[in-house]
């Protein structure tokens, strides 16, 4: 069953929605919530610096053993996730550097309908010139194509969702990135509500996973997939890229916490943090660098998160491991439940791994999206069942 009651005495500890004060409302409330039980994964790898190919393979039999009988909601991959982190400039990323369709998101896209779930993944992201301007984001050279740190959401069906661009670039970003138009908010589906079982049940059967299955679709799966979305339950979600979740170049207030007010201000139940985390500074003497203390790591990502703290939010990290340059990443992929707040899993900073979690959401806090671009009208119904005769 993937409901529970809510009790009063942990609705008093979840401290209300984002921005509420809680109280007696909210605990009267909570004595007729439900819990919605979600399931998040993710991936922690240590790419082919430059070599795209080889680090998707590798991540592809890292997922082999997880179907979708596995329920898996979301599926969680590092900034960079394939290509390799540290670039010297333009000309060096530009030969891992992909477009909006590019090999990163077709394998998201194919991960996503074999599983069933919404991919994020990290990737250096190539726009013309004029394409990155309605993006809002700041310009470097007119007469060149932008590049961003970019991490790509593809929803179950295959199709993007939305691409970030990292808002707060490293020392190791500005070398080749422009930075974003700032964070952003997305509503990831996370399945079906049934009106005899409140809650999220899958009821699909598995779908091939060839190549094949990412591609043009018939006009009765345009019209499916429309009447689909209406019925299908959503979370919001706030994404962040590494660097994101510090001071901006270091020299903002630390009382700031951008990323953190910025979760709250979109409502958002997950922030998802896709990370190269670093362990030393590119011009450290790689001979004085300490072993990684995961503890220390996830106590400073915490405390970066102070605004969230109490609130019905989960931090879901997916972190990189090995190293590059001189330069030591530090795992410690994880999932924290800010409302206590505690880790609720995680792994370790040397291996390789999946993590999958299951985390409890409020019933009310997964919610159908308003889409007036997506109206199923009477129209499209009867054109769906003219088309499925």
């Amino acid at each position: 069953d993937c409901t529970r009651p809510w009790t009063q005495s942990r609705r008093a500890a979840r401290g209300g929605a984002p921005g509420d004060g809680g109280g007696p409302a909210s605990v009267f409330v909570s004595l007729v919530s439900k819990m919605v039980r979600l399931k998040v994964a993710c991936l922690q790898l240590n790419p082919v610096h430059g070599d795209s190919e080889s680090s998707m393979a590798s991540a592809e039999l890292a997922l082999a053993s997880l179907s979708r009988k596995d329920g898996v909601h979301v599926l969680l991959l590092p900034e960079m996730a394939f290509s390799g982190y540290c670039f010297t400039d333009q000309a060096d990323v530009s030969r891992v550097a992909e477009p909006s369709d590019g090999p990163t998101t077709r394998w998201c896209a194919k991960q996503a309908k074999r599983l069933g779930c919404t991919v994020l993944c990290g990737y250096p992201r190539v726009m013309a010139n004029d394409a990155s301007k309605k993006k809002g984001a700041s310009q470097k050279n007119e007469n060149e194509p932008q590049m961003f740190n970019a991490l790509a959401a593809v929803g179950p069906d295959g199709e993007t969702i939305t691409t970030y661009h990292k808002s707060f670039l490293y020392c190791v970003d500005k070398t080749w990135a422009s930075e974003g138009g700032g964070f952003v908010s997305v509503n990831i589906p996370v399945g079906a509500h049934e009106e005899d079982q409140p809650g999220l049940r899958r009821t699909t059967a598995d779908e091939p996973t060839s190549d094949t299955n990412v591609g043009a679709e018939t006009e009765t799966e345009k019209l499916t997939r429309r009447h689909q979305k209406k019925k299908t339950r959503h979370i919001r979600a706030t994404l962040g890229v590494c660097m994101d979740i510090n001071p901006k170049d270091f020299v903002a207030p630390w009382g700031d916490y951008e990323l953190a007010n910025a979760t709250l201000t979109h409502g958002s139940r997950l922030l998802l943090f896709a990370s190269a985390w670093t362990h030393n500074h590119p011009d450290d003497d790689p001979a004085l660098v300490t072993p990684v203390d995961a503890d220390e790591v996830r106590r400073y990502w915490l405390s970066r998160l102070a605004p969230l703290v109490g609130k019905d939010v989960h931090f879901v990290c997916a972190n990189r491991v090995g190293a590059e340059n001189g330069i030591l990443f530090t795992g410690c992929s994880c999932v924290i439940s800010l409302r206590e707040p505690e880790v609720v899993g995680a792994l370790g900073d040397l291996g390789e791994g999946v993590l999958v979690t299951e985390i409890d959401v409020h019933d009310d806090d997964v919610f159908f999206e308003d889409d007036e671009e997506e109206v199923f009208d009477q129209d499209s119904r009867s054109a769906l069942k003219r088309l499925q005769c």
